[in-house]
């Protein structure tokens, strides 16, 4: 019995580590911009989904997050009246060719909504037909037909739950949210019993376990500094605890010069890929390269083979100096700050978050 747990824990694992982490940040960046502009998220599906989506948007109901669930067959039936100038629709749909789902993304495309598919194949008429998608790759459901979609209603809550969890995050949702709007059973019962813990305190314990027996000590604020312990860094960045925007070169920088032309493969630098999984979750990474956009497949497929963490590639860039201008805040906190490493040397930076920036 313990085999079929292993084998189907397995299948789920395997299949969780194919999502590409560029698509789920651009997932999580246009449902942070929907609800920055006051609109909410909706989730549909049908079938095994349903409860999927109904879990779905009840932990962010719960968290105090605008959100609904429109189920795929009744929208047509009135339920499209859901959605709103600006909200965001994600659309679950195993195999990207239920009619009913392409039917309701071809009438969401008349509305003025963002459209997300969440799906497990890229050779499908929705992932023709929407062009911002997280794809799964599952290899078996984990049924003797490998037909039932077991493995994969799983998965989905999987991803979704993480979304949920990362927007509360980003969106520094207090307990007191959850008490308020949570009131009812033991959940309610322990939420009434036990003091709240606010989000800087929890971060700011987070931070100290990072740091270990390296805490600063007592001048100024208390800073973070996130490097795998024990490591002593090359270069330290102080940052504010606001998102950031890193814009990094390739080659040379993250990976071998030219690697791709001299050796044929690309091989990635000493701790780039670390370093890049140390960055915060909600900063956006760019990846400048001067490769022509014929590279770009084989490119992005040793990105993601190597689990180098990125949001947008631009290629074509110009051979010569990457010039950074931003304005002061009014608080001083410099908001350009550039890092010039020798070519093809160990990607060595930490970074400390500063609360008082």
């Amino acid at each position: 019995m313990t085999g079929r747990f292993e084998r189907t824990l397995g299948l789920i694992g395997d299949a969780a580590r194919s999502i590409r982490e560029d698509e789920f940040a651009a997932l999580k960046r246009d449902c942070v911009a929907a609800l920055a502009a006051g609109r909410k998220l909706i989730a549909s599906g049908l079938g095994k989904n349903v409860p999927i989506c109904e879990k779905f948007v009840g932990t962010l109901n719960s968290l105090g997050i605008p959100a609904a669930f429109m189920h795929t067959n009744s929208a047509v039936h009135g339920d499209l009246g859901l959605v709103q100038s600006g909200d965001l629709v994600i659309v679950l749909s195993k195999s990207g060719e239920t009619t009913e789902s392409i039917h309701l993304v071809r009438l969401l495309r008349e509305l003025d909504c963002v459209i997300w598919l969440l799906s497990f194949s890229r050779d499908s008429a929705l992932y023709r037909e929407v062009p911002r998608r997280l794809i799964i790759q599952l290899a078996h459901e984990g049924d003797r037909w490998d037909i039932l979609p077991n493995n994969s209603t799983v998965l989905n809550l999987i991803v979704l739950q993480e979304l949920a969890m990362t927007l509360a995050e980003e969106r520094r949702v207090d307990i007191g949210a959850l008490r308020r709007n949570h009131p009812g059973g033991a959940i309610g019962a322990r939420l009434t019993a036990e003091p709240a813990v606010e989000p800087a305190a929890e971060r700011a314990g987070e931070r100290a376990a990072e740091q270990g027996p390296e805490r600063a000590s007592g001048q100024g604020p208390e800073r973070a500094t996130k490097r795998p312990p024990g490591q002593e860094p090359g270069r330290t960045l102080t940052l504010s605890p606001l998102g950031h925007t890193w814009i990094l070169d390739l080659d040379g920088t993250l990976v071998k010069h030219n690697g791709y032309k001299t050796d044929g493969r690309d091989t990635p630098l000493d701790g780039a890929a670390d370093f890049l999984r140390r960055l915060p979750a909600g900063d956006m990474i760019v990846l400048v390269t001067s490769r022509a956009l014929a590279d770009r497949d084989v490119t992005e497929a040793f990105l993601r083979e190597s689990s180098i963490r990125y949001d947008h590639i631009i290629y074509n860039a110009p051979y010569g100096e990457r010039i950074l201008i931003n304005d002061r805040k009014p608080s001083g906190l410099r908001t350009a700050l550039a890092i010039c490493p020798e070519r093809d040397s160990e990607v060595d930076i930490a970074i400390e978050l500063c609360e008082g920036l």
